[in-house]
């Protein structure tokens, strides 16, 4: 929002002045919602609203329904089935250690002095709990030689390939702190503290190091990972800030970037997709890092309305797809800037043909990209061609600096990427995809805040590549990595590697 001085605004045409007012009066509102009020861009449809002629409209529908009211009205519903109440059971495939309880052996005879017979019991479960167990693997390499000769000296069998050759961290306790930080979003200083509490002395810096190292024998995955984004049929990309101390040339509260990029692949012959997520740490935002992240990419791509990435997908010649939820989000918050207890009509009638795009798209969720690109165009596109009329037509009686104003603008100028996903099949209606990716990062810098160099952004944007990706794939982050550590070093060839990758191995507990 733009602050003007007091002369500026004594100089400011009256009609201009009252628009600043709403539209600073507008932000306010919607400040106070985004700090106190719900987050949710969840809406419900109302059939009365209409995108013009608001009060009118409204009055008429409220009198057509009071006059077709019927004097007794015929209500019919349908019970939705109860859920059974009571504590769920445990899981079947945890471990159960039985605790039997008997009868004293008093007890055990009748009154009329017979022996009592056990007829049965009665069983109850409950869960416990075993903390972190840390134990220490103590490798004998075995020695020998010949009692008869020193000639050949003394053979010493063979120290398996590890991870780390230089660590004493196993596969186990590598995993564990790295999904912690990266899953869990603990600071190594804090991971530091609990193994503290085990008697275990591990400086965060070596944390750290631990970290930064295990990366770089991960890059044969991360270059895979980058073929199969190149190679996929839609790549979701988009960035957010990221805070790194001792970065050359730069001030250690300046702002870099971590970017993030996800390729939706469809089922391979057995069923399988192969989804890659892919973080990369940049020191800006420029449009160059956006051209080298999609240089090579054979697919569409999809972003936001970030104006950096326009050039750039038109001279790679991709196609561009634009983030319907992002338009939609203007106008969430146009109505949420509203004064309270009043309703716009208008912002209401768009949101409810917005909606009707996203149940297209969850009729159509388990097609395939031939039938869906079909349905869009029978479906969508005459709810899109209708939906951007109207907005046309109502740019030319909302002030452009109103939020109203700003989510209609936002909206046609963007109108063409908004309309790609309705022409591929493979495209997803919005970017939520990469937004979903990101998330994890966001959430762990609100813990540890910032990367203290450089070679720990790298090593962070690496380990979130892994993690996303083997859960975009079902896995579970800490038995795939251990899985990983245990095998990687035994690897000798290109299909050793490959068969590690998250749409490959079978990760076993």
């Amino acid at each position: 929002m733009k602050l003007y001085d007091a002369q500026a605004l004594e100089s400011m045409p009256k009609g201009q002045l009252i628009e600043q007012m709403l539209a600073m009066q507008e932000q306010l509102r919607l400040m106070a919602t985004q700090r106190y009020g719900r987050r949710s861009e969840k809406q419900t449809d109302d059939p009365t609203a209409d995108l013009f002629n608001e009060a009118e409209e409204i009055e008429t529908l409220e009198q057509e329904a009071e006059a077709s009211e019927p004097d007794t009205e015929e209500i019919t519903y349908t019970r939705n089935k109860q859920s059974k109440a009571g504590r769920k059971p445990l899981p079947d495939h945890l471990p159960r250690e039985v605790i039997e309880h008997d009868l004293p052996e008093a007890d055990k005879v009748c009154d009329c002095g017979e022996a009592k017979q056990r007829i049965g019991g009665e069983t109850s479960e409950r869960l416990e709990f075993i903390p972190a167990k840390l134990y220490v693997e103590q490798h004998i390499r075995h020695q020998y030689a010949c009692p008869c000769c020193e000639e050949h000296g003394v053979q010493t069998a063979e120290k398996p390939p590890v991870i780390l050759p230089k660590s004493n961290a196993g596969p186990g306790l590598l995993a564990y702190t790295l999904t912690s930080k990266f899953q869990d979003s603990v600071p190594l200083a804090r991971q530091s503290n609990i193994l503290a509490r085990h008697d275990i002395d591990i400086p965060r810096n070596t944390l750290a190091r631990w970290h930064i190292l295990a990366g770089e024998q991960m890059q044969p995955l991360i270059e895979r990972f980058e073929a199969a984004i190149q190679s996929a049929s839609t790549v979701l990309i988009d960035e957010t800030r990221l805070q790194v101390n001792k970065e050359p040339d730069k001030s250690a509260s300046s702002q870099s970037y971590m970017w993030v990029r996800r390729g939706l692949s469809p089922p391979d012959d057995t069923g399988r997709r192969r989804d890659v997520t892919l973080y990369h740490y940049s020191a800006s935002r420029s449009g160059q890092v956006a051209h080298d992240l999609l240089a090579g990419c054979r697919g569409a791509v999809m972003t936001d309305g970030y104006p950096g990435y326009d050039k750039v997908v038109a001279s790679l010649g991709l196609q561009h797809a634009q983030c319907l939820a992002h338009a939609r989000r203007k106008f969430v918050e146009a109505e949420k800037a509203l004064p309270k207890g009043k309703k716009s009509p208008a912002i209401t009638a768009i949101l409810n043909e917005l909606r009707k795009l996203y149940a297209i798209e969850k009729r159509i969720k388990n097609s395939t990209a031939a039938e869906k690109e079909t349905e869009r165009q029978k479906q969508a596109v005459p709810v899109l061609d209708k939906l951007k009329v109207t907005l046309e037509k109502k740019q030319l009686q909302v002030p452009p600096k109103t939020k109203l104003g700003i989510a209609i603008n936002y909206a046609l100028s963007r109108w063409g990427g908004l309309m790609e996903y309705t022409r591929n099949g493979h495209l997803p209606i919005d970017n939520n995809g990469a937004e979903n990716a990101i998330r994890p990062f966001v959430v762990g810098r609100k813990n540890w805040l910032f990367s203290d160099t450089v070679n720990g952004a790298k090593a962070s944007a690496t380990w979130y590549s892994i993690m996303e990706t083997a859960k975009a794939n079902g896995l579970e982050p800490y038995h795939y990595l251990k899985q990983v550590f245990e095998q990687l070093p035994l690897a000798k060839t290109d299909e050793d590697i490959d068969a590690l990758l998250p749409w490959s191995i079978t990760v076993t507990r």
